[in-house]
């Protein structure tokens, strides 16, 4: 299922003092729900940061708050699978990102 929402804040920060991690807080009418909190090591966070900022057409992380998205997930209320351009058929999948990334490292 596709549904729309906007940015109500991010945050990037550190957790588990070793992991940088990256989170939209997402809002639609009447809920609200987070979305990230990967633990990314340094080739990880440039392709999850690099992937919202390409897929949601802003340049900086800080442009996201207040930006209308579209977002996949399996069921109501479950977990949110990729995030999209309002209007373009531009899709952020990490798990897709992540696997891409996993075989290039496997290539090394």
């Amino acid at each position: 299922m596709i549904e729309n929402a906007i940015i109500k804040s991010t945050a990037l920060g550190i957790e588990a003092v070793r992991y940088l991690t990256a989170w939209l807080y997402l809002e639609g009418e009447g809920w609200g729900q987070g979305y990230g909190g990967f633990a990314l090591t340094d080739k990880a966070a440039h392709v999850c940061i690099e992937g919202v900022l390409k897929t949601l057409r802003v340049e900086k992380w800080e442009d996201l708050p207040g930006k209308a998205i579209r977002f996949k997930r399996d069921e109501p209320f479950g977990d949110i699978s990729a995030i999209g351009h309002i209007v373009e058929d531009r899709w952020f999948e990490p798990e897709k990102a992540f696997a891409k990334l996993r075989a290039e490292l496997e290539e090394e």
